[in-house]
């Protein structure tokens, strides 16, 4: 932790733990035939950090980088696993080259396939959007809210994206303008999320906007939340903002609290 204590990766349970171990060999493997390619390089470090293996990911794709330097895909995922070490400037000058990259080589966007795929086998974001989004968020963990808040609003007026994407962008977005003392315009820029928005993965995010809006309840937010889970550390990050915005720091604290404790520090609200 940023506290002096020490990260140890949440528990997998064992039958996902033996499939993910088969899926690193293969990607262990393929990496080992061709060390140079670059989908193998991603792909092994990818596998090694869905199992706690950060740093040796990051080892993974700074060796990539001797033999890729300008490749914004491979910046892109070292960023994202130095934004889970905590390092965050380190995340930040990686997806900077990343998003400048793009724009010098005149990189086409193109969907970005999930290590962990959703209940419909649809990758919901692309290489831009998870450049961009990566980016603003180590940012905002730096504690630039005003960039942070920049770098989403720019991406959901110019880009398109899934509505996935766009609920996590304008979530984080809403939470960097809370952050600033922007609680009327947070508020108003998420007057369109709606109930019957067609989300596959990111429920948490547009539940949380949700629940800003006033459309649902706290208890409906929280029904059903499994303890210890990714999704109560988002949760409760979630309404500890809210909390801020509404200038309850009694209660920010204790959501926040709550959050660290649910043991899932890897997720981007635990970390926050």
């Amino acid at each position: 932790m940023l506290d002096g204590r020490m990260l140890r990766w949440p528990p997998i349970p064992p039958e996902r733990r033996a499939k993910m171990e088969a899926e690193l060999a293969e990607a262990q493997a393929a990496y080992d035939a061709q060390p140079e390619v670059e989908l193998y390089i991603i792909w092994l470090g990818r596998r090694l950090a869905y199992l706690g293996r950060i740093t040796e990911a990051i080892d993974v794709y700074t060796r990539g980088l001797q033999s890729h330097p300008r490749s914004p895909r491979i910046l892109r995922h070292r960023g994202h696993r130095y934004i889970t070490i905590r390092n965050f400037d380190a995340a930040y000058d990686d997806l900077l080259l990343a998003a400048q990259l793009l724009q010098e080589e005149q990189i086409a966007d193109e969907p970005e396939a999930d290590g962990q795929p959703n209940t419909q086998n649809q990758p919901t974001s692309t290489l831009y959007s998870n450049i961009y989004y990566h980016l603003a968020l180590a940012a905002y963990l730096k504690g630039d809210f005003a960039q942070a808040a920049s770098i989403w609003g720019g991406a959901l007026n110019s880009m398109q994206m899934s509505d996935d994407t766009r609920v996590a962008f304008a979530y984080w977005r809403y939470n960097a303008l809370i952050r600033l003392g922007n609680v009327v315009s947070a508020r108003d820029e998420i007057a369109e999320i709606s109930p019957d928005l067609p989300i596959i993965e990111n429920f948490a995010y547009r539940n949380l906007l949700l629940h800003a809006r006033g459309l649902m309840a706290e208890a409906d937010l929280m029904k059903g939340v499994e303890l210890q889970s990714v999704d109560e550390a988002t949760l409760c990050y979630g309404l500890a903002v809210q909390a801020i915005g509404d200038g309850n720091l009694a209660r920010a604290r204790a959501l926040l609290t709550r959050a660290i404790s649910t043991g899932q520090w890897p997720a981007f609200g635990a970390t926050a």
